[in-house]
């Protein structure tokens, strides 16, 4: 896409902004907006009314928009959080929210009272700066990476000094060019947010796609005319009458650590002989090697039963429950920590290769989904995990399913990158509009 120039530019006076249109100002925040100004309403509220309530998790980063306010009691929030109205523009001052771009306008409050996180700084703009303008200023790259080296407090939970921000230099056109500037942004990222959602759901319906084939294959096999039978399990239903089923206590080989072991997360070291693998290192259905940490040798001697073979199938009890990750290949010697189980198969009964998809299934899901039993799962307990009931094939049978599964779910995951990157190149995109839009790289009046 090709933009106009502005002929007539200036030097800007800060080296993040370089030039400036002529006709452009240069003035800090706090001469063109109010921070954290007092804010009240005309109302007086009880404490049991419903309130409008913004969490961090209710903001979009990337769109820069509001999905939702909670709807709370009013004595829940009177004190101790941040207040602001409509036409607000709220600015996250911690990490990684304000890499991410976590800044909004605030337009529909019921009550014109809302109140939000203590990680939002409020700006209200006066007759000089249009808010809509503000926001996408704010929002730019430019500032942002200016902000962040004033930034304090330990790695991932840094905040930029309100103080700063009221000092931070801010660069502002007319305010008719001002608007104008705005509402081309406003079409245009509508635009891209739109293509977006059509990717997104055309992605969700590829992933959906996906646990169909999965499931189908798992339970029902490739064979449309085998004849079935009912399981007489919940969660699995009908199944080829051929079949076994069975629960992995059966024919499983199920060990994880026996607590901590005295193990404690400082032990973890960065170059060692030995890996210790958590949930958070399994990635697509595999081990991120990359990121595992290492542990002393007599960490990994310590228990033989959670030393680590190829072809083992791991799957996480704690946290995140059930996700699973195969091991392909064994760059070191390997235990695990305690959030996570090893499992083999025993008498040769099944490959690990086709426990790995029925585990990857909405079969497993509905398991976990059962024993839940109204409650919220916090850890899946080994004897809980050993009661699953699944539908066995033959071996021939699982080998012609695993191979079937791996084409599918590769086209379609090929698929579903192409969309990611797709989305990943819009958002660039955006960013790089607002960022040249505001700073006047580009002319777009």
């Amino acid at each position: 896409m090709n933009f106009d120039k502005y002929k007539n530019c200036k030097d800007s006076g800060e080296e993040w902004l370089f030039e400036i249109p002529e006709d452009w100002k240069m003035k800090r925040v706090k001469d063109i907006a109010k921070v954290n100004p007092p804010t009240k309403s005309d109302r007086k509220f009880e404490d049991e009314d419903k309130i409008d309530f913004l969490p961090m998790t209710n903001v979009d980063e990337v769109a820069g928009k509001i999905k939702l306010f909670n709807q709370v009691n009013y004595s829940e929030v009177k004190n101790g959080y941040t207040k602001f109205r409509n036409g607000d523009v709220l600015f996250a001052k911690i990490t990684p929210c304000m890499e991410n771009g976590n800044c909004v306008i605030v337009e529909t409050l019921k009550h014109n009272l809302g109140f939000g996180s203590t990680e939002f700084i409020v700006f209200r703009t006066n007759r000089h700066i249009n808010r809509r303008y503000f926001h996408y200023f704010v929002r730019n790259n430019s500032f942002r990476a200016k902000a962040e080296q004033f930034m304090i407090g330990t790695a991932g939970q840094k905040r930029i000094s309100t103080f700063y921000l009221t000092v931070h230099d801010i660069s502002y056109p007319p305010i008719q060019t001002q608007k104008t500037i705005a509402e081309y942004l406003d079409t245009k990222t509508e635009q891209i947010d739109k293509k977006i959602d059509i990717l997104q759901t055309k992605k969700e319906k590829y992933k959906e796609l996906r646990k169909t084939i999965i499931n189908q294959a798992v339970t029902k096999g490739l064979d449309k005319n085998a004849e079935l039978k009912d399981s007489g399990v919940e969660w699995i239903g009908k199944i080829p009458k051929h079949w076994e089923v069975r629960r992995i206590k059966d024919f499983t080989y199920v060990k994880g650590r026996i607590g901590w072991q005295g193990l404690k997360s400082d032990e973890f070291i960065d170059n060692s002989d030995y890996f210790c693998i958590t949930g958070t290192d399994f990635k697509n259905g595999e081990v991120d090697w990359k990121n595992c940490y290492g542990v002393e040798e007599f960490r990994y001697e310590q228990d033989k039963f959670i030393q680590l073979k190829k072809n083992d199938l791991l799957i996480t009890k704690d946290g995140t429950i059930g996700k699973i990750a195969l091991i392909k290949y064994l760059p070191k010697k390997t235990t695990l920590n305690s959030g996570v189980f090893v499992t083999r198969p025993l008498k040769r009964k099944y490959e690990n290769s086709f426990m790995f998809w029925l585990l990857s299934s909405s079969v497993f899901k509905n398991f976990i989904d059962f024993t839940k039993n109204g409650s919220t799962i916090l850890h899946l307990y080994q004897n809980v995990f050993e009661r699953f009931f699944y539908a066995l094939p033959p071996t021939p049978e699982q080998l012609q399913i695993v191979k079937y599964l791996e084409e599918k779910a590769s086209k379609i995951d090929h698929m579903i990158l192409t969309i990611d990157k797709n989305i990943e190149t819009l958002n660039e995109f955006r960013k790089t509009l607002i960022n040249d839009a505001v700073t006047g790289k580009i002319k777009v009046v």
